[in-house]
């Protein structure tokens, strides 16, 4: 059940407890697409869309928001418009909803990169998911920066040409885990082996990297996102 289509037609199973879902949607839409995407943002939503400085990114920003009520909509069975969003203590997207079936269990992560969005969806988890364009960027800085000694040690030894797919799998990981967590890159610090959270790496696009951190052990994750789309 892959396709905007289907989403619209009823309800997504939630995931078993032991599960985690993961979709992916384009970002860079027609315009009949977008407004037929983008048509439940609320009035916050808008204004966060206007505020981005390129007219590319205020589009992405409000396509990715467009998708992720499309999504949970379908999830909680009610029209994209009425889904009620939020953030707990810690900064994570909460749905706000507490007559809403499931809602109580219904815990999510989104990110995007370039033209790309991606979205988890666990039952009563914490989840933090990460997505990024592989790209040529000064690996060996950012990562002396924001990576531990013992990861920046191992990019570095890698040959200058095969750093940008490792360094970005090494960024989305840690990010993946620190956005379940709550918290952001800034803490840095090397997130393998976390005692509590499985983390997996999974296939999103070519030329893309992505990860997943969910709280608990022996989840299910799968290795390839699902893909959200108009009448595919």
């Amino acid at each position: 059940m892959g396709s905007f289509a289907d989403l619209s037609l009823g309800r997504v199973a939630s995931p078993r407890s032991t599960q985690v879902h993961l979709w992916r949607a384009p970002l860079d839409l027609s315009d009949d697409v977008a407004r037929v995407v983008c048509a439940s943002l609320s009035a916050d939503e808008v204004l966060r869309a206007q505020r981005r400085r390129s007219g590319a990114d205020r589009e992405r920003f409000a396509a990715g928001r467009g998708w992720l009520r499309v999504l949970l909509g379908a999830y909680l069975d009610v029209a994209a418009a009425e889904v009620v969003l939020g953030r707990d203590e810690r900064g994570r997207p909460r749905v706000e909803m507490p007559g809403a079936p499931d809602g109580d269990w219904l815990r999510f992560n989104l990110a995007h990169s370039g033209s790309v969005a991606v979205f988890a969806v666990a039952r009563g988890r914490e989840v933090g998911v990460d997505v990024e364009m592989v790209r040529d960027v000064d690996a060996e800085a950012i990562a002396r920066r924001s990576f531990s000694a013992r990861q920046h040690g191992e990019l570095m030894q890698l040959p200058r040409e095969s750093r940008a797919g490792t360094f970005f799998a090494m960024w989305t990981h840690n990010e993946a885990y620190l956005k379940g967590l709550g918290t952001g890159l800034h803490r840095g610090g090397d997130v393998d082996g976390t005692p509590g959270w499985s983390m997996t790496a999974f296939d999103v696009v070519p030329g893309y990297a992505g990860a997943v951190a969910v709280a608990g052990t022996g989840v299910e994750v799968p290795l390839v996102a699902r893909e959200l789309s108009l009448g595919s």
